[in-house]
């Protein structure tokens, strides 16, 4: 009968501090209790196939099994329901928030998504967690829980990067040699690996373009806003605006506990596996973006072959070589000048993605005179951009370059026809 009452009285004990830990994170008016197993966590979240999720995921695990809380503290929240979401995600003016969620309704999510996650208990110092507990319910305030997102510097990655460094004095080993590896099965352990290796060539656009692979699509359009700072090299701080990279920075950081150089972290535990049975298939490689864009690249110049032939070339496909340019160009100009996003600016892909060939798509269904006059001024530009193209600090992909060469192709058969029926005459 008394081990009932004490079981009775414990589990309500138990209660009532999971009830005052909830108000902690919500309202912020109580602080959070801290026992000798208080355990902080890294929680690294494998990477998505949506483009919110295609560059994986960070966040914190506070646990205390003597007191029973656990909780994640998640700085990726945001919400596509606002108002004008789609503007102000495309301007860089898109707003996250941190939130605190039960573990168990964190991994339900990472279960839904098939997505694995690995675990790092951080080994800090009870003072130095009370520094980080005491940092993290005056940032869940409402007042003081939302921040604008930047990609590559201000995400859930640099957020615990920050917090760890503002708790503790922490030791980031730099050595490329004797690191310790993620784990095997971890999705990206290779990119790691090997920017170990060849680090002072790894740049932003670099790692990226690897995790965007697995979106074919989504890679070929990002590449193009992306401007010349992504081409600059990644420090070893910077590279940990990924996930990933944060987790291989931690395992090998060091940390003074109790007068001890001790690891930062404990070894990595995998706590969810990907099923391989619902991962989504590759495209094919005829759905892939350099086979359509070459497809189309080759189409247009048969066309262009056989016009010549028949001394007749269709306009139809100037209009829509025009088209595509300066719709590319408008929205380069919005990116480049008016968003506030980061490595916009300058953007070396307006030199081909010409604006005014928009204002001139138009013109030139109507008039192919105007069109042709306007093409000796895009021989100039273009035949520029191809000179100077080495020589350019941006990396601009095959897939680019396309267009304004199929636009120089063009021009040049309008030229020799010209001169043909000149002649003849």
């Amino acid at each position: 009968m008394n081990i009932k009452k004490t079981n009775n009285i414990g589990a309500l004990l138990r209660f009532v501090v999971l009830v005052s830990c909830i108000i902690s994170f919500t309202s912020v008016k109580a602080v959070l209790p801290i026992s000798p197993n208080t355990k902080i966590s890294l929680l690294t979240c494998g990477a998505g196939y949506e483009v919110y999720s295609m560059y994986g995921h960070t966040a914190l695990r506070i646990k205390d099994s003597t007191i029973g809380y656990d909780y994640v503290i998640n700085y990726g929240i945001f919400s596509m329901g606002i108002d004008n979401f789609a503007y102000l995600f495309v301007k860089g003016e898109t707003d996250y928030e941190v939130a605190a969620s039960t573990f168990e309704n964190f991994m339900d999510e990472y279960k839904e998504d098939n997505r694995e996650v690995y675990e790092n208990e951080i080994q800090l110092a009870d003072s130095s967690k009370r520094i980080m507990l005491d940092y993290l319910e005056w940032n869940l305030q409402p007042e003081h829980k939302v921040y604008r997102y930047k990609f590559f510097s201000d995400n859930c990655a640099t957020r615990i990067r920050d917090l760890l460094e503002k708790s503790a004095k922490i030791s980031w080993d730099i050595n490329p040699k004797n690191r310790i590896q993620s784990p095997n099965d971890a999705q990206f352990t290779n990119i790691i690996n090997d920017y170990w290796q060849k680090k002072t060539n790894y740049t932003f656009r670099d790692i990226i373009l690897i995790y965007q692979a697995k979106l074919p699509w989504i890679n070929a359009g990002i590449q193009i806003p992306i401007a010349a700072p992504a081409d600059t090299h990644l420090t070893y701080r910077a590279a940990m605006f990924l996930p990933d990279f944060l987790m291989d920075a931690v395992l090998n950081a060091s940390i003074l506990k109790n007068g001890k150089l001790v690891p930062l972290v404990k070894p990595t535990v995998q706590i969810l596996k990907v099923n391989q049975k619902l991962v989504p298939e590759k495209l094919s490689w005829y759905e892939m973006p350099k086979f359509i864009i070459g497809l189309f690249f080759s189409f247009i110049i048969l066309l262009t072959f056989l016009g010549i032939y028949k001394k007749r070339l269709y306009r139809f496909f100037d209009v829509l070589l025009l088209f595509i340019t300066g719709v590319t160009g408008v929205l380069l100009v919005f990116m480049s000048f008016i968003s506030v996003h980061e490595c916009m600016r300058p953007n070396y892909n307006l030199w081909w993605a010409f604006p005014l060939n928009f204002v001139l798509f138009f013109i030139a269904i109507f008039s192919k005179r105007i069109m042709l006059q306007y093409y000796n001024f895009l021989f100039i530009v273009y035949g520029l951009f191809f000179l100077f193209l080495p020589f350019i600090p941006q990396s601009i992909a095959f897939i680019q370059c396309a267009f304004p060469l199929l636009i120089i192709i063009r021009y040049g058969a309008y030229f020799y026809l010209q001169k043909t029926i000149g002649n003849k005459k």
